[in-house]
């Protein structure tokens, strides 16, 4: 009825308001129309890509499954194919390396073998390592023997080439990385043990690396046997110049005297030698009559070093090399030979033997095959260097004693036990010359490579390891200086358990008893020892200690230089109280040989004598009354 309301009336025009309205209206519901069906259509089609994207994800998700399967079944073929590859590898480790390491067993043998035939025409087999020794007696190639050759196989025997020919540099570079490579299959093969062939393969590779570490040892026993002792003899200085001269340079060209001087040095001579030598801090240019000297070519410490580099810190407990780390025990015994309990070092053996006692001379047990190489073979050259040396003075001195009964012996006698109280003093001094190339020769050779294995398992044994064998190399050098000085006590200067008795060490032939002269040149004579052994043994027992290593531990090295002055100081108060029961028995006391007149007796001469020779020996003198409580000091 609105509608009839707004009718016009007819005959009347149209307002323009009204259909200008009216034809907007009409235009937006034509659009709403348009848009509800185009909205309508959209919505279809959207309901029909739903279906058809489920459709499509329905047959795409099986194939995209299986190519993600096909994708990992390749990657697990490819990891299988390079695990059996590697596998093959380690499995063909044998065969691969095995005739390196031969090659390097062959020719280690043939180079120790050339230098123990050369030290046996030169006369000097004694000298040598056992090793060695049974390489020049061929009881290693007897057949069914065990040891190395019976490790090897039989068709490498027959390859003369294999055996006769010369080692060479880039042979032993190959047979190390060659037992490098035998290491890393035998670890490999270690995590692995639940495989069928795991432990046979393993028992091949322990044979193959024990051959090349027998190899290596027998080439560091020949190197450094062959190289011969660390010391060389000095050359002949000019004359000592005025002593009146203050500058040091000219105080320290002082020092270094001739060989024929030294043979002839007094006693106080020798001390100011060394007493100048100890201030101006160059005691080892001044002593002696030999200089240490590196005996090692440049291609053979190049070797040397490429072997403990190779073997570094590898434990064998004796009967088998343990490659793996997991193997190797949480405690490692120390190296043997070691100090008795109480760290004291007792005489063992015979005076006048060669040796003070049997640990010297026993073998190097450290753990470690290339250390015990090392030291068994520079034990033997540092032994044979100062017993030769003892030798040698000992031929000279010799050849300068009177025969029996001649006129004039009692002052020869004299002489000779003075010359056998200088000799002493020399061999202390060749003993630190010998003992400080020793020293050279360890730093050359061993200490380079010592700082890599800090770190390892067996670290800390390493490291005791090595004193170990150092100490073993001088120790060797310090027993034979210890019964010489030993010996020289009881054949020269009369010390013997009864005193006063003499027997077979008595200062003349055919005498029971020490006469007031003879028993005063005996007590000079040990007195000059003390003097030599309290100016050189705290440097002595500096050099037997390695201060790289600082364990503290105590050696047999350091022991025996603690023995020296204890020795030392208990056989020079034997002398003097040789000396004291001397003048208290002397054969002229009595009333019978009392002089009738002003006339001295003889027995005061001789005691006068006797305060002469000893008196310039004040701080010896000293040491021995510190320590001994003498018959005149009570």
């Amino acid at each position: 009825m609105a509608t009839a309301s707004l009718t016009l009336p007819k005959g009347l025009p149209p307002l323009p308001l009204q259909s200008t309205q009216h034809s907007h209206i009409a235009a937006l519901t034509s659009s709403l129309q348009t848009m509800s069906a185009t909205s309508h259509s959209a919505c279809s089609s959207c309901d029909g890509l739903s279906r058809r994207s489920r459709h499509l994800d329905s047959l795409t998700s099986p194939a995209s499954e299986t190519s993600a399967l096909l994708a990992l079944a390749s990657s697990n073929l490819q990891s299988t194919s390079g695990a059996l590859k590697d596998a093959r590898d380690k499995f063909d480790t044998v065969a691969d390396c095995e005739p390196a390491v031969e090659r390097l067993f062959w020719g280690a043998r043939e180079a120790c073998k050339e230098v123990a035939l050369h030290a046996e025409r030169q006369g000097r087999g004694g000298v040598l390592p056992t090793s060695m020794k049974r390489l020049v007696d061929g009881s290693s190639n007897k057949s069914g023997g065990e040891g190395t050759m019976s490790l090897l196989k039989p068709r490498q025997n027959n390859h003369e080439s294999d055996t006769t020919s010369p080692l060479t540099e880039q042979e032993l570079y190959a047979g190390a990385d060659a037992m490098e490579i035998v290491r890393d299959a035998h670890g490999y093969f270690a995590k692995r043990v639940e495989w069928r062939s795991a432990k046979e393969t393993m028992a091949d590779l322990e044979r193959v690396h024990f051959i090349g570490v027998d190899a290596m040892g027998l080439l560091v026993t020949g190197h450094l046997t062959g190289a011969g002792a660390a010391v060389r003899r000095k050359v002949d200085a000019a004359p000592a110049p005025d002593t009146n001269k203050k500058s040091p340079a000219q105080r320290r060209t002082s020092t270094r005297v001739t060989a024929a001087e030294r043979s002839e040095e007094t006693a106080s001579k020798t001390r100011d030698r060394l007493q100048e030598a100890l201030q101006n801090r160059d005691l080892m240019k001044s002593v002696g009559e030999y200089e240490e000297y590196l005996p090692l070519s440049t291609r053979v410490v190049r070797e040397l070093r490429a072997i403990f580099e190779c073997l570094g810190g590898m434990y064998s407990d004796g009967t088998s090399l343990l490659l793996s780390a997991s193997s190797v025990p949480s405690y490692i015994p120390p190296p043997e030979p070691s100090l008795p309990p109480g760290g004291k070092v007792l005489r063992t053996e015979k005076v006048g033997s060669g040796h003070y006692t049997q640990s010297t001379m026993q073998l190097l047990k450290t753990g470690f095959p290339q250390l015990d190489s090392y030291g068994e073979a520079r034990r033997s050259v540092a032994y044979a260097s100062v017993d030769g040396y003892c030798r040698q003075l000992r031929t000279a001195r010799k050849k300068l004693m009177p025969p029996e009964g001649s006129a004039g012996s009692a002052i020869a006698l004299a002489q000779i036990v003075d010359s056998a109280a200088r000799d002493a003093v020399r061999c202390i001094e060749h003993t630190m010359v010998v003992v400080s190339g020793e020293k050279s020769v360890y730093r050359c050779v061993v200490s380079p490579t010592s700082s890599n294995h800090h770190h390892d398992e067996s670290g800390p044994q390493y490291q005791r390891a090595l004193a170990g064998c150092y100490s073993f190399v001088v120790a060797a050098a310090v027993d034979r200086l210890l019964d010489l000085i030993e010996y020289t006590f009881l054949r020269e200067a009369g010390c013997s358990i009864n005193l006063g008795s003499v027997g077979d060490g008595g200062a003349g032939p055919g005498n029971s008893e020490m006469d007031i002269r003879a028993a005063g040149s005996a007590a000079a004579a040990g007195l000059r020892i003390v003097d030599g052994v309290r100016m050189l043994g705290p440097s002595l027992s500096r050099l037997c200690d390695l201060a790289s290593i600082g364990s503290g531990e105590s050696t047999i090295a350091s022991a025996l230089c603690i023995s020296l002055h204890r020795s030392t100081v208990k056989n020079c108060s034997k002398t003097l109280e040789n000396l004291a029961r001397s003048i208290q028995l002397d054969p002229l006391d009595g009333t019978k040989h009392v002089p009738t007149d002003a006339r001295v007796a003889k027995v005061s001469s001789d005691v006068v004598h006797a305060i002469r020779v000893i008196s310039p020996f004040a701080s010896a003198y000293k040491s021995v009354s510190k320590r001994r409580t003498l018959p005149w000091d009570e």
